[in-house]
């Protein structure tokens, strides 16, 4: 027997026909307890699924039936798959590679080549597409929703930097990618994959219709820009239309690189490299503590003022003791996110730190607790929160970073770095320093699209709050350094806040 739930619902025995007495709410029941997996799910928590409106007697004598009718389909197929329970708890038991969603999160997990093309392999759409739910259901379902296919796009660019010669990953990424964009027109990472798979096989002309048309529907959809690693790629199609296609060798060229080759990437941005949490527990906590990496280095690669070391070469340090020093150094990185996961009866502690990897002082830290029994939602909440506290730590650090050199040894980002503080001071005294310091790194980077939209902001505040004495001259000097800014910023969210600030002066 095979229950299928990604991409639908499909319930077929051992010869591969379809089950077809299995009610509506029953389907849905049995697609509750294959996402739940061995915990399975409470009385109580499918009584409130599937009849929360209904007396508690009720309810229970409903979830009886429900249960005996899934039972009596299972068995009529003379399957192992059965669904178990007791006063307490009911659990679906399933023998493997029976439930795609189970071969898919192993497949995942595992984080091999083989493992990874396997879950490729399974994963044909969005949980329960075009299924109809209750919305206590869809409550439920939507957790695991967006974190499956978080997974699915995540795994479509890792698939997507194999090898050039191996036809078997690439096939499996790009039919992945594929299946991604029917429901998810604006996965960004569907786009990319897609993009790396035409450039190693040469068809230029094809990445470039991808690009354009991953820039059209984030436009349309989400009123975006593409991310900062989409147009990187942009660059190799570019490039490759001057020198010819791509091939196997090049691999690194079109962004396919690894933790060895990571420390060689530049890049003027902060960067910073999540490592993989000690779990302090038991092993079988192991699977929470790596999925909340996962989930933090997903939010924080969506934030385009630094860059994110993927998660698959920060995990090549797992269960070493490694200094941050050195984590930095074969990295690249400027930054390293430690954590630590320890489960306390049915609570869940998490402690999360970022250290400077060069200095390896702790620059922030903080604890996170949350009921075990809501395993996907403390994730989720873990990773927006660290995500939303990192960003101001990284940017203090570099800040301060900025501030502890020597003039001498000042580049263009330091100089912003600098300027930024008296910017965002906005009185006169503080803009008075902050346009020397940026003309200054506009001097060395005449192409700074961040510097110029700064600049229009700091001369636009004193045309308008009189702090010159030419201010017609000053508004005159914003719009010029507004109209530098084009085609300089469009990957550039701060740079593009300031120059909006700037036009509505």
């Amino acid at each position: 027997m095979r229950l299928h739930i990604l991409g639908g619902f499909d319930l077929t025995a051992a010869s591969g026909a379809p089950v077809r007495d299995v009610a509506r709410q029953s389907r849905l029941m049995l697609a509750c307890l294959a996402l739940a997996g061995v915990n399975g799910l409470s009385r109580a928590e499918l009584c409130a699924l599937f009849w929360p409106d209904r007396p508690t007697a009720q309810s229970r004598n409903s979830l009886r039936q429900c249960l005996t009718a899934i039972r009596k389909a299972l068995s009529g197929q003379g399957e192992t798959m059965s669904v178990e329970s007791d006063l307490d708890t009911a659990r679906l038991v399933a023998p493997p590679s029976s439930v795609d969603v189970h071969d898919f999160r192993r497949g995942v997990e595992k984080d091999d080549r083989d493992g990874s093309i396997a879950a490729a392999n399974v994963y044909r759409g969005e949980l329960l597409a075009g299924v109809h739910v209750s919305e206590d259901v869809e409550q439920f379902l939507a957790s695991h929703r967006r974190r499956l296919n978080d997974q699915a796009q995540r795994l479509a660019e890792r698939l997507s930097r194999a090898d050039a010669t191996d036809e078997e990953a690439l096939d499996a990424a790009q039919n992945l990618a594929d299946r991604l964009l029917r429901f998810s027109p604006s996965s960004e990472e569907a786009h990319r994959a897609l993009i790396r798979i035409h450039l190693l096989r040469g068809r230029t002309n094809a990445a470039l219709r991808q690009f354009e048309h991953c820039k059209m529907v984030l436009r349309q959809e989400l009123q975006a820009e593409p991310e900062v690693e989409t147009m990187r790629l942009l660059d190799f199609i570019q490039s490759a239309v001057v020198g010819g296609p791509k091939t196997g060798g090049q691999r690194a060229e079109v962004g396919l690189t690894t933790a060895n080759d990571a420390s060689n990437r530049p890049t003027p941005q902060p960067s910073v490299a999540i490592m993989p949490f000690d779990n302090l527990g038991d092993a079988s906590d192991d699977y929470f503590a790596d999925g909340v990496v996962e989930e933090i280095t997903s939010a924080l690669s969506r934030i385009r003022d630094f860059f994110v070391i993927a998660r698959q070469s920060a995990f090549t340090f797992k269960g070493r003791f490694v200094d941050v020093r050195t984590v930095g150094q074969e990295l690249g990185v400027a930054y390293v996110v430690e954590g630590t996961v320890r489960r306390g009866g049915d609570r869940l502690r998490i402690s999360v730190q970022l250290v400077d990897a060069v200095t390896r002082t702790q620059l922030w830290s903080d604890r996170y607790e949350g009921a075990s029994t809501e395993l996907f939602e403390f994730q989720d909440r873990i990773a927006a929160q660290v995500a939303g506290a990192l960003k101001p730590a990284i940017r203090q650090a570099e800040i301060e970073a900025a501030r502890r050199k020597p003039p001498a040894s000042l580049r263009a980002y330091d100089l912003v770095m600098r300027a930024f503080p008296k910017q965002w001071g906005q009185n006169a005294s503080a803009i008075a320093e902050a346009i020397p310091i940026l003309t200054e790194a506009l001097r060395i980077d005449p192409k700074y699209g961040r510097a110029y939209a700064l600049l229009a902001w700091c001369r636009a505040l004193n045309a308008t709050h009189l702090w010159t004495a030419e201010p017609e001259g000053e508004m005159a000097a914003a719009r010029r350094a507004v109209d530098m800014t084009a085609g300089l910023i469009a990957d550039d969210p701060t740079a593009l806040t300031a120059a909006g600030a700037a036009t509505s002066l």
